[in-house]
């Protein structure tokens, strides 16, 4: 499974909070059994016209530990990003699994 995060993070922020993603969410991704951190930034319009970056965050995991993390670790991990910096940093996360063609 993959688990996608995205994040739009005012770009006030956005060194910070990348700090935040490199220290914190990572280490806690790893010690759930997550892996493949993949971080993309998004190139769009609308993010530069708002003042803002958003970031696809992928992790990869075998079910349990996937579904653990989507249960368990990312919302507590979110709370405590919305405790430091509140709207200037939001989310949505998709579950994805890969199709052989």
């Amino acid at each position: 499974m993959i688990i996608n995060t995205t994040f739009v993070v005012g770009s006030d922020i956005s060194e910070k909070w990348q700090k935040w993603l490199k220290t914190v969410f990572a280490t806690s991704a790893s010690e759930a059994g997550m892996d493949g951190l993949l971080v993309m930034k998004v190139l769009d319009a609308q993010s530069e016209a708002e003042n803002s970056n958003t970031y696809a965050v992928q992790l990869r995991g075998c079910d349990n530990d996937a579904v653990h993390w989507q249960e368990s670790v990312l919302p507590a991990l979110l709370r405590k990003m919305y405790a430091i910096w509140g709207e200037k940093a939001v989310s949505f996360t998709t579950i994805m699994q890969e199709v052989e063609l």
